[in-house]
């Protein structure tokens, strides 16, 4: 039976003016009730009149506008659609009057018993109240209840009942009733609350579970085990990943399972903690031991008493068979919005995979250190070879004279273990000493090894050593041969001379290398931009197949010092940004030159030092300096022809120094 009810006015106690479907006023029904004892429904005149659906929100919306899938509107708008389980006819009868009476629509339907109530909720659920009988046909009492308050659509339920017991009436309420009635002590105008509170109830109960289930279906989601117990260890969440965790038995990042007690508590099944207790110090747990529930149990226990965190602590769990599993742990206290404690929250997340990619690294950084260890000796090996062909002893030049004609003083420092500049000092003849100062680009083993391929060429150049420029046009040629099989480019300047100890005069060419300095008395002299003509160059070594290097002379005197040196010495960042260059070098060496050589050398290499940005040098270092001691006193004839003050047109002061690369040697 279905019918919807329009509101039903009564004038007078004779009925006067009664709409159709409405009770007489100042009458009451009394209905023998059955087994639950006389009934007795008030009319519904007595009751004042409900407020009109069009002022009351649409409670079976979602939020949006929506109409929900559980709760999709009634076939009339506002209109609120309502299943009666009533056997009794003259209930029947009697809760339809009071429908009707009510100030909003009602649309309703009556099944007598709960089979055909429940079929109609799984056929239709556009239902929005349950009015339900406990005792039918074909169920009793709470049985009743429980069977309709799984319905499919979660449809509110209003208990009618006969009997008056305040117990019972608790018990269905906290299965899930809105409200208990008692037969004959409600009217319309209760039974109307009833329904709209219950069905708002009902609505804001669906979104509150609804929150709770998108939040349990998300923490379901995550990887790492969330928990939360109270302050008497009780489970109050916990999410699939922990649950799962606990009733494998690993327990390592969640701690200890009531619902997983059997697997974990079995015996020799649980695990045993070490003593580093609270911190975020990591723990090792040994599996197997009985202690480890009891210890993991105190261990959440803590922390819900005492408010005190737990951090990010790593634990390792060790089965029996070996395997381990780690585990990072963090505890926090739970609490109201007052700050009350009111128990723990555990967060645990399995970080095995990462503490074995950090084995894996460590064992190879171990094995990269231990390499490095080896390249390091290497190195060092290397380095100590790569010294030892750095002249130890000078011989003296000539041989049987008592005091040698030039002396020799050197500096070398590497950029690093290896470098790619050196220098060589060979005796040529009797009478005459070959000087060879190279700079191999870049530096490491590279150019060491260059250095090394230098060294040995210019060993193997002895019937060129006296014509300095034929000497490096075969050393390029050489070079060439085997740099051009590299990758990458690679070149070597280089600055070759020979020196006679009869005469003083140095012949020299240059393979693109720095000029030297010369220090004559107190003055000091480099190469001057543009002086001296085209060609006192040649390109450095290996670049080209064919190169010819121009040969120039140098008169030196007694006293007179030539400084040998790589661009490393100036190429240096100073702390405003700019280089040092080789101009900056000549004051220094001008304001030392009352020192001997040797202390020269090493407060040149100090003054760079403090004016570098780093303390330090960038590029390899090498410093060859020759000191004319005791010079014989024959000359060449054609330097006789010429005069010192006066090369090609150019002044050379003997009161000072300079670079004889503005005259050619013919």
């Amino acid at each position: 039976m279905s019918e919807v009810a329009r509101p039903g006015v009564a004038v007078d106690g004779k009925g006067e003016g009664r709409r159709e479907g409405t009770d007489p006023p100042g009458t009451a029904l009394l209905q023998p009730g059955g087994d639950e004892g006389p009934v007795l429904f008030l009319p519904a005149a007595a009751s004042p009149r409900l407020e009109s659906p069009r002022e009351l929100p649409d409670l079976r919306r979602e939020a949006g506008g929506k109409t929900g899938a559980e709760k999709p509107q009634s076939e009339e708008e506002g209109t609120v659609s309502v299943l009666v389980l009533e056997d009794s006819r003259l209930d029947r009868e009697l809760l339809e009057r009071m429908l009707r009476s009510l100030a909003f629509p009602v649309r309703w339907e009556v099944r007598d018993r709960l089979a055909d109530g429940l079929e109609r909720l799984r056929q239709e659920p556009r239902i929005d109240m349950v009015l339900c009988d406990l005792s039918l046909p074909d169920s009793q009492g709470l049985d009743t209840f429980s069977q309709i308050c799984l319905n499919p659509g979660r449809v509110p339920v209003v208990v009618l009942s006969g009997r008056d017991d305040e117990q019972l009436a608790l018990k269905t309420v906290e299965m899930g009733g809105q409200d208990y009635l008692v037969k004959g002590r409600f009217d319309a105008a209760l039974l109307g609350r009833v329904i709209r509170y219950g069905i708002t109830r009902a609505e804001l109960d669906r979104r509150i579970e609804d929150e709770r289930s998108l939040f349990k279906r998300v923490i379901d989601q995550l990887p790492d085990t969330i928990y939360v117990k109270d302050l008497e260890g009780n489970y109050l969440l916990d999410n699939i990943a922990h649950a799962l965790g606990e009733s494998s038995g690993n327990g390592g990042s969640a701690g200890f399972s009531e619902r997983a007690a059997p697997a974990h508590n079995a015996s020799g099944a649980t695990c045993r903690i070490s003593p580093a207790e609270g911190g975020n110090e990591e723990r090792r747990i040994l599996c197997g031991h009985p202690r480890a529930g009891e210890t993991r149990e105190w261990d959440d226990e803590r922390v819900a008493r005492t408010g005190i965190p737990v951090l990010n602590r790593t634990e390792v769990v060790e089965h029996p068979g070996g395997e381990k599993h780690w585990y990072s742990t963090t505890k926090v206290p739970f609490r109201d919005r007052s700050g009350r404690l009111l128990g723990m929250i555990g967060i645990g997340r399995d970080i095995t995979e990462t503490k074995l990619i950090e084995a894996q690294l460590l064992e190879s950084m171990e094995e990269l250190r231990r390499k490095n260890l080896e390249l390091e000796e290497d190195l060092e090996m290397a380095r100590e070879v790569q010294l030892a062909f750095f002249p130890q002893q000078y011989r003296t030049f000539p041989r049987t004279a008592p005091e040698p004609a030039f002396r020799f003083h050197s500096r070398y420092v590497p950029a690093e273990a290896l470098g790619g500049d050196f220098f060589h000092v060979v005796q040529v003849s009797d009478r005459s000493v070959g000087v060879l100062i190279c700079d191999v680009m870049g530096h490491g083993v590279r150019a060491a090894l260059v250095t090394a391929l230098q060294r040995a060429l210019a060993e193997g150049m002895a019937d060129v050593a006296g014509i300095p420029s034929a000497f490096l046009a075969k050393m390029n040629g050489a070079l060439h041969g085997i740099l051009r099989r590299l990758g990458s480019p690679l070149f070597s300047t280089a600055f070759y001379g020979v020196a006679d100890v009869e005469t003083g005069l140095l012949r020299y060419a240059n393979a693109g290398h720095p000029a030297p300095i010369f220090l004559k008395s107190s003055r000091a002299f480099t190469e001057r931009s543009g002086e001296g003509g085209g060609g006192v160059r040649g390109p450095a070594l290996g670049i080209f197949e064919r190169a010819v290097y121009p040969e120039r002379y140098l008169k030196m005197e007694q006293g007179d010092r030539l400084f040998l040196i790589t661009d490393g010495l100036y190429e240096v960042e100073t702390p405003g940004g700019g280089m040092l260059d080789r101009s900056w070098l000549l004051p220094v060496i001008e304001r030392n030159a009352g020192m001997e050589t040797e202390t020269l050398l090493d407060r040149l290499l100090a003054e760079v030092r403090s004016a570098s940005r780093t303390g330090g040098f960038h590029d390899d270092v090498c410093i060859l300096a020759v000191e004319a001691s005791k010079l014989g006193t024959k000359t060449e004839p054609q330097a006789d022809a010429q005069s010192e003050e006066t090369v090609q047109g150019q002044t050379v002061p003997r009161s000072g120094a300079c670079i004889a690369e503005h005259a050619t040697l013919t």
